[in-house]
């Protein structure tokens, strides 16, 4: 740094022979800013900086966030990155928190040589999905600043444009960084001539020193600086200066606070120049010396050299004017090449007037081309064209994206709507079978309370509508062996007159309503052997005495179901009253009998149009 050095003492002593009128009062005053340019490297212990990422909002995390990135992670190797990755993802196990996750996923795409802006784009679309505005804000921010400066313009706006609207979403409190996207969207749109768009955004970033402001946050300077320099580049130097002296003003107490004080003092002086108030001019650039002497920045340095060395030359010291030419000749030789673009805008004038005063006019006149080739190369890059380019293609993906949505949402009504009209359909049958199912079973109840309300017992049958729905009613079971011989057998006049005993007994007297009744209980009441009542029911009745009986059983069963004294008592209580020993044996006679079990004939009994028993 001995060349810079030299230069900044030769240019210390341009300023100190500027004219003796120069004798206001400082503007910079740097011993109350000394902490906040050269201080120490912060230590950061990122155990305590993880706790808090777990445990506090972003916003009030946010100063450390600056200290840990600022002073920790531009310093670490790419083998202490990914331990420091590691590290954090861990933490977000030991808190329970998914938060150091997220900080973590941000941290390894900022960390990124290769390719930062596709890294990051996955982290913001990450954060979309959860509906994480706050990381969708930092991720892309970050994915607009890389995306600038490695001139993805394509990449750039898209991502402007929702910034911006997302932006709004929030209030500075929330996302102190606010004011400082407003300033580098500004910035972009300024560099690409759409000063429309620029100066209010540039106006939304100024804001002194409000309390959530923290040590890293210059988008007020900057801002300032940037409006300072617009009103410059359109001749209204009132406004520029007014801009200018306002970050002198500034209570901001940010970190590299001096540089921007430096910056405004040169601007002053540049201004001066362009009033051709050269000794003013000279005392201004003499303002900056100590800050930019100190913080050895080469940009600071050329710029102050060349408008000292306008301000030279406007007093007539070519002697003094060649001498910095050549200091900047020295600086810009280290400056990579795409970087020297913009002091050539200034440099390649000072040349063109210099030689003019010496006579070159070849070399004065070649100059001024080279002037001309700059700022056309400069207008090339930063067309308004691109930018009209990118925002055109944008929206046409918009379009696009908005044209796919509909597609997409009308092939979701047709295939809802098909499923609805079959749903419709399938309801629609279901209901009618339903239904038709409910009419055939009140037609079965109507018929089996008729049937029961007969005094002598007879065959139920099952309607033909149902007959594949349910089993179909058969009369009382038969004599298995006579109906398998195929023999009937001849009642006798003493088989006629026991039966009308056995008639008489189970209408009147309900003795079927007896569980334990039997064709022995039965002979033993009446006084005869059992093979007579046997032979009297199988020759009369063409049954066994069981399914006789139960035939009783059942119709006491329908009556007992069918009356509203007995809508209190269980299907259980129903088959003890009727003379059944057990449930199962109740719901499989009575299903056999009727067709429906007792459940759904009660239930069926509850219809308006049941017919009821008389």
């Amino acid at each position: 740094m001995n060349k810079i050095v030299t230069l900044f003492l030769l240019a210390t002593q341009f300023a100190i022979s500027a004219s003796a009128q120069a004798g206001r009062d400082t503007l910079i005053h740097l011993p109350a800013y000394t902490d906040l340019m050269l201080s120490a490297p912060v230590k950061v212990n990122p155990d305590t900086v993880f706790y808090h990422i777990a445990t506090r909002t972003y916003a009030e995390n946010l100063e450390e966030l600056f200290c840990y990135y600022e002073e920790r992670v531009l310093n670490l190797s790419p083998e202490e990155l990914k331990q420091e990755i590691e590290r954090m993802k861990q933490a977000a196990l030991r808190y329970r928190s998914d938060k150091p996750e997220v900080e973590a996923e941000y941290l390894a795409a900022y960390s990124e040589e290769t390719d930062p802006v596709a890294a990051m784009q996955s982290v913001l679309s990450h954060a979309e999905a959860r509906g994480d505005l706050y990381m969708t804000l930092r991720a892309r921010e970050f994915i607009i600043v890389r995306a600038y400066r490695m001139q993805y313009f394509y990449v750039l706006f898209p991502h402007i444009l929702k910034q911006l609207a997302d932006l709004e979403k929030v209030s500075p409190q929330d996302f102190p960084d606010k004011q400082y996207c407003y300033h580098h969207i500004g910035k972009i749109y300024l560099d690409f001539g759409d000063y429309d768009r620029a100066i209010p955004l540039f106006r939304k970033a100024l804001l002194n020193n409000p309390a959530w402001r923290t040590f890293y946050d210059q988008g007020n300077l900057r801002a300032r600086y940037s409006l300072g320099g617009y009103f410059a580049s359109v001749n209204e130097l009132d406004s520029a200066e007014c801009y200018f002296r306002s970050i002198l003003e500034s209570s901001d107490s940010v970190k590299f606070r001096p540089i921007y004080n430096a910056q405004a003092v040169i601007q002053l002086g540049h201004i001066a120049v362009r009033r051709r108030q050269y000794d003013e001019a000279l005392r201004l650039y003499r303002e900056a010396i100590p800050v930019v002497t100190a913080y050895k920045n080469d940009l600071l340095t050329v710029d102050m050299l060349i408008g000292t060395g306008n301000a030279s030359l406007g007093k007539g010291d070519l002697k003094q004017t060649k001498a910095i030419i050549d200091s900047v000749h020295i600086l810009l030789d280290h400056f990579p090449s795409t970087g020297q673009d913009r002091h050539l805008t200034a440099f390649y004038p000072l040349l063109s007037k210099y030689y003019a005063h010496t006579g070159n006019e070849p070399a004065a006149s070649a100059y001024l081309d080279s002037t001309l080739a700059v700022n056309k190369r400069i207008e090339n890059q930063y067309s308004v064209m691109l930018l009209l380019r990118a925002e055109q293609e944008d929206f046409l993906a918009r379009q696009q994206q908005k044209e796919q949505q509909i597609r997409l949402r009308e092939r979701t009504i047709i295939a809802v709507s098909g499923i609805m009209l079959l749903l419709a359909i399938t309801l629609s049958i279901i209901i009618y079978l339903y239904r038709k199912r409910q009419i055939a079973y009140r037609e079965l109840v109507r018929k089996n309370l008729q049937w029961a309300d007969a005094d002598m017992p007879r065959e139920v049958g099952t309607p033909d509508e149902i007959r594949d729905e349910t089993p179909a009613t058969e009369p009382v079971e038969t004599d298995k062996k006579e109906a398998d011989s195929g023999k009937t057998a001849t009642p006798s006049a003493m088989d006629t007159v026991l039966m009308t005993e056995i008639r008489r007994r189970m209408i009147t007297d309900k003795i079927y309503t007896n569980p334990a009744l039997t064709e022995d209980c039965l002979a033993r009441e009446l006084g005869i052997s059992i093979a007579y009542v046997s032979a009297a029911v199988n020759r009369c009745e063409q049954r066994h005495f069981n399914a006789y009986i139960n035939e009783f059983r059942v119709k006491e069963a329908i009556h007992l179901l069918s009356q509203q004294a007995s809508a209190g008592k269980s299907v259980d209580e129903i088959a003890d009253m009727a003379g059944f020993n057990d449930r199962q044996s109740f719901y499989r006679v009575f299903k056999k009998t009727t067709g429906l079990s007792p459940t759904d004939f009660r239930k069926n009994m509850g219809k308006k149009d049941t017919l009821h028993v008389r």
